[in-house]
């Protein structure tokens, strides 16, 4: 609500729950994680929609973006950890990504979680927090491993290809933010694994057929 006193607090937001939930002002637990624009703790949407047009349209864009140059930049390192070991094509990780907006609704980022907390003590936070659980879920697509076996058989360039189509299928609220035609040079500041080089040269291909066809279609509306 534009009316509410403590929306316009510049320190407000600037502390995570877990020090902010002890907030004298705020005592009960429940006001943290009403939602709707209410609380302090606000989901993006609702978030985005409160400041309205005080958000250019580039902001949304600028945090994917900060979000992908992050990755990047650890991709090297992640990489080699799982170099010559099969079985690390089936792990996963889900990161937080702390993002402030300065006054221009630059995005900074401040940190990143590997452990973000899951922890639901109000209905917003459940409903928020499963959604996300769900639809990483869905999107890992998990087997029942072979017991049978200790090893794991890499991945072919058709089957890399299946699964990345399957994931894209099954990620729910996610967003594909890397790789897509847009950011693929970026590909550059690290060394792409086999993997990463069949995708790579798939989404070229996609988005080379893509053009060609509109290209098609405007000579035939021509």
């Amino acid at each position: 609500s534009t009316q509410s006193t403590w929306a316009f607090d510049a320190f407000a937001h600037l502390t995570n729950f877990s020090i902010n939930r002890f907030s004298h002002a705020n005592s009960a637990l429940s006001s943290f994680g009403l939602g709707d624009g209410q609380g302090r703790k606000w989901a993006t949407q609702e978030l985005f929609s409160h400041l309205g047009d005080a958000l250019p349209p580039t902001t949304g864009p600028a945090i994917h973006d900060l979000i992908v140059k992050t990755l990047v930049a650890a991709a090297d390192h992640v990489n080699s950890i799982g170099a010559g070991k099969p079985q690390a094509q089936d792990c996963f990780e889900l990161f937080g990504f702390d993002v402030m907006l300065d006054a221009d609704a630059k995005p900074w980022l401040l940190e990143v979680n590997v452990l973000p907390s899951l922890e639901s003590p109000s209905e917003f936070d459940y409903r928020v927090k499963s959604c996300v659980a769900t639809d990483m879920l869905n999107t890992l697509l998990l087997q029942v491993p072979d017991r049978s076996s200790t090893a794991s058989t890499p991945l072919t360039t058709n089957a890399v290809l299946r699964r990345f189509e399957d994931e894209l299928h099954h990620c729910g609220g996610f967003n594909l933010l890397f790789p897509t035609p847009h950011n693929l040079h970026m590909s550059k500041y690290f060394h792409p694994t086999e993997a990463d080089a069949a995708l790579s040269r798939w989404i070229r291909e996609k988005q080379a057929a893509k053009d060609m066809q509109t290209f098609l279609q405007s000579i035939h509306a021509g």
